[in-house]
């Protein structure tokens, strides 16, 4: 049946596209992901990377970043745009161990920020690698 319908409109199949691998060492490919140390090289250096911690309340209670943003997971977005009026913006989030954040950053990346990355192993591997006088829980 297929061969008929093709005679009929007189097209041969189309020739597969050939596959062009990506590379992951590309210059132009920009990980989605972050360690606590290079945030804390930005801060430092004063970049203007905007900090949000998407985790509870309870949780910020226990232990925060100072100059992060608490938008808790549920609110992104009804608030989003509490994080920058530039869609452009440099934005790190990070929640206790990384898995939160980084349904935010897709969450975030599907409402116009392509910048947004996570903060990988979240406040937890904050407060091992960068501030150990912080509270882990």
């Amino acid at each position: 049946m297929l061969e008929s319908i093709r005679n009929w409109f007189g097209k041969k199949p189309a020739s597969p596209m050939p596959i062009q691998p990506v590379s992951s060492s590309s210059s132009t490919a920009k990980s989605h992901n972050v360690s606590p140390i290079e945030v804390k090289e930005k801060l430092d250096r004063g970049d203007p990377v905007i900090l949000v911690d998407v985790r509870e309340t309870e949780e910020v209670e226990i232990v925060s970043i100072p100059v992060a943003r608490h938008i808790p997971i549920g609110e992104i977005h009804c608030r989003y745009k509490e994080i920058s009026d530039d869609p452009n913006a440099e934005i790190v989030v990070f929640c206790h161990h990384g898995g939160r954040s980084a349904r935010v950053m897709s969450q975030l990346w599907g409402l116009g920020y392509p910048n947004v990355q996570n903060m990988e192993g979240g406040i937890d591997r904050w407060a091992l690698e960068v501030d150990p006088s912080l509270s882990r829980y």
